[in-house]
């Protein structure tokens, strides 16, 4: 739900950074020393002399094209994909103390537990990140301005935002702990997998046909950018939202 909601943040801040930017003027702009604002205004005016100076600067950070790519580098996909030295650590970590504790195990074990464990740190927890962020950007984005202008007014009994952050995270979570319990079925499965009529060779088909979708969702929403499934609506009982 916290990723969800700061997801919900971060739509709220882009919006409200794209209507400062279409009423950007650098002579307005504040500066916490007067000397290096002026040198930051005529540094700008030089720049664009001759072809309208500090008029010039400010048509091209209100045009279109320029909050474009300012979304775009602030979009929650690029956040993750810039930050996954995040997810590196932990799983790491839990890499190590996995190793150690099957340590006594088939190589066939070994092997699956990585197969699990990598497609998770490479693709998993980076898409299930970004799902959640962007459902809740998707949210907000769905909502009246005067209700997702404040965190407080968009989390009321009133409002439809709560509902809808409600379900977007129930169905990330659900979608997760689903793909976790697969992971960790493959895992018992090669343990033993005599026990459920498969060789080596069948274990190891099963356990790159349950992460083989993982890193195709991350690949597809990560690097390729393919938009998100329309969400289903919030169902609302005795007409009240909450």
């Amino acid at each position: 739900l916290m990723t969800v909601i700061l997801g919900a943040t971060l739509e709220r801040q882009r919006s409200l950074l794209q209507e400062q930017l279409e009423s950007f003027d650098a002579c307005q702009a504040g500066c916490s020393s007067q000397a290096d604002r002026a040198e930051i205004l005529a540094a700008i005016a030089g720049i664009y002399e001759g072809i309208g100076g500090l008029d010039a600067f400010n048509q091209m950070v209100r045009s279109p094209e320029f909050k474009h790519q300012v979304v775009q580098i602030l979009s929650t996909r690029s956040l993750v994909r810039g930050r996954m030295s995040f997810f590196l650590i932990p799983m790491v970590c839990l890499m190590g103390y996995v190793s150690c504790a099957i340590a006594h195990k088939s190589v066939l074990a070994h092997l699956i537990t990585y197969i699990a464990l990598v497609s998770w740190l490479v693709a998993g927890l980076p898409l299930f990140t970004a799902l959640l962020l962007e459902r809740g950007s998707r949210t907000v984005g769905s909502l009246a301005r005067s209700e997702s202008s404040h965190l407080s007014r968009l989390l009321s009994c009133a409002s439809p935002g709560r509902g809808r952050l409600a379900l977007a995270s129930c169905r990330s979570a659900t979608e997760a702990v689903l793909c976790m319990l697969a992971s960790v079925a493959v895992m018992i499965l090669a343990m033993d997998p005599g026990k459920f009529g498969l060789n080596a060779s069948g274990c190891v088909l099963v356990a790159l046909g349950v992460h083989l979708p993982l890193v195709l969702g991350a690949y597809c929403l990560l690097v390729r950018g393919a938009p998100l499934p329309p969400a289903p609506d919030v169902l609302v009982v005795g007409g009240d939202a909450c």
